[in-house]
């Protein structure tokens, strides 16, 4: 057996293609503009959250907030420091696609989540040719992976769920 292989299969046998993973982050990217073209605002507590983060990160306000969201941190009095209890990459992602489009509007806070969703296929292809060293499993990673059932309509809101998908 040679150095480079491992198993049964040559580590170079099999590849998947480069234009394999941009149809996928494509194709991806196509499922996830289409169900964001049905929501026109956060929708739910959480992703409020992090795009009222986002906001008043864009607008110059730094980390706090207007809105008692809960009283876990005991807030005194109004507007006082925010992210006691939600973390704040999400609120800084928001912020920076607020500020690349120059614009503090729902459309512009998820810029960053569109695209991190559409690395998801890319990514769990990778991953599943990685594990088998197989393209047929690859493919049907990434395939899978552009229809993540439950998670679809969380995708392309400014919440974390894309952002878990692609760095956990």
């Amino acid at each position: 057996m040679c150095t480079h292989c491992t198993g049964w299969r040559h580590e170079s046998v099999g590849a998947m293609k480069w234009r394999a993973y941009v149809f996928l982050g494509l194709a991806g990217l196509a499922v996830v503009l289409a169900v964001a073209a049905f929501q026109q605002a956060p929708g739910y507590m959480d992703a409020d959250y992090y795009f009222s983060g986002g906001q008043r990160l864009a607008d110059g306000f730094g980390f706090s907030e207007l809105v008692l969201w809960n009283y876990l941190d005991g807030p005194a009095r109004l507007p006082h420091p925010s992210h006691g209890y939600w973390m704040p990459l999400v609120s800084i992602l928001a912020a920076g696609g607020m500020a690349l489009l120059g614009r503090t509007d729902f459309q512009a806070a998820r810029l960053a989540f569109l695209l991190l969703a559409a690395l998801i296929p890319p990514l769990t292809a990778a991953l599943g040719w990685r594990l088998n060293r197989s393209q047929g499993a690859g493919w049907f990673a990434g395939l899978l992976a552009l229809l993540p059932v439950f998670y679809l309509a969380y995708l392309p809101t400014s919440d974390s769920f894309a952002v878990l998908m692609v760095l956990g």
